[in-house]
């Protein structure tokens, strides 16, 4: 019986990791994970399943903080037009995206064809039911807008997180200004 060893798990991880952050699941085959780890596919199937359960493992961690985070940042009753709300908000969106900016990406734009293809859509429908909360019904009725809204923003802190790989310094800023770009548009429907 083979012994698993953690250094050469990690290192599948972190070469699939690379390989789903620049192509997406879809694309990147099981064999270019093992070539580029120096094993036989065979063996890398003894560490994962499948290509699936080796997605799981990446995305899993990503996805319950940032369900977390999400959590705590929904359930706060708040007035829009606060500066302080703002600030929260991009302060806990960008700790999300600095922490793990590659699994951002991964999980909420390059999971098609796993069980987190959904994530975005839970994120946008979060967002979505929040500003629901936020915005008189009279003035957007059936809330189609408030989930195009919703899905803006979410495309947006994908593309902060796509960059924040080769520029970490801007992360904040950018964060902070679409926030406020977008809390300064949903308080025009007060």
């Amino acid at each position: 019986m083979q012994v698993l060893k953690p250094q050469l798990r990690e290192a599948i991880l972190n070469a699939a990791e690379h390989h789903f952050h620049r192509s997406g699941f879809e694309a990147v085959p099981m064999r270019r994970i093992a070539d580029e780890v120096g094993i036989s596919v065979s063996a890398l199937y003894k560490y994962f399943a499948s290509k699936k359960a080796l997605f799981a493992a990446i995305a899993e961690p990503f996805v319950r903080e940032t369900r977390s985070r999400a959590t705590a940042l929904f359930a706060e009753e708040h007035n829009v037009l606060e500066a302080r709300v703002a600030d929260l908000a991009a302060q806990h969106l960008t700790q999300l995206i600095r922490a793990d900016p590659r699994r951002f990406v991964i999980v909420v734009g390059r999971s098609a064809g796993t069980r987190y293809a959904g994530f975005a859509r839970e994120l946008v429908d979060h967002l979505a039911a929040h500003l629901r909360k936020s915005v008189p019904q009279e003035r957007l009725a059936d809330g189609f807008m408030l989930r195009v809204f919703a899905e803006n923003f979410v495309a947006a802190l994908l593309r902060i997180a796509e960059r924040a790989d080769r520029d970490d310094a801007s992360v904040e800023h950018d964060v902070l200004a679409l926030v406020r770009y977008h809390l300064g548009g949903v308080a025009r429907f007060e």
